[in-house]
């Protein structure tokens, strides 16, 4: 008779979708982080609300414009590389901005930042495909019945 514990452990999602849903959320946050507090950062570096709020828009251009060459890098290199990769530079980019005494500085930082974010944020929907397929073959059928295209869709699933 098998245990309780057996079969739940059988169900188990990979480990590395945990790190996949962090790192999303990490991207998530770094983004849109800023917004609330541009008004002090505006005071304590002496710009104008204008030019503070230029922080959130360069990290939302930069990472709107990186989309491509990080999906042709994640294709060269391996996805799970360049989410590591882009996780760190996020990481580094939030700390050194966190520390930085310049406008200057903390701009380039939001444009490091900007990167990171998107290489972490393209490849959460490809690597829980790729390390789980049932999983993947799960989330293309239901985003596909979603969209309302299960003929395009059906072409590309593969078949059981």
């Amino acid at each position: 008779m098998p245990s309780a514990g057996g079969a739940a452990s059988s169900s188990r999602l990979p480990p590395a979708l945990n790190i996949i849903a962090l790192s999303s959320f990490a991207a998530s946050l770094s983004t849109r982080a800023l917004d609330p507090v541009l008004p002090r950062i505006a005071e304590e570096f002496s710009v104008t609300i204008t030019t503070a709020a230029g922080l959130a828009a360069v990290t939302a251009f930069t990472f709107a414009v990186v989309q491509p060459a990080i999906g042709a890098l994640g294709d060269l290199f391996g996805k799970a590389r360049l989410m590591i990769v882009c996780l760190a530079l996020l990481g580094f980019a939030s700390l050194l901005g966190a520390l930085s005494s310049s406008f200057t500085v903390l701009f380039v930082c939001r444009i490091l930042a900007g990167v990171g974010s998107a290489g972490c944020f393209r490849w959460r929907w490809a690597l829980p495909a790729i390390s789980s397929p049932s999983i993947g073959v799960r989330s293309r059928s239901a985003a596909c019945s979603a969209a309302r295209w299960p003929a395009i869709c059906s072409a590309r699933q593969p078949r059981a």
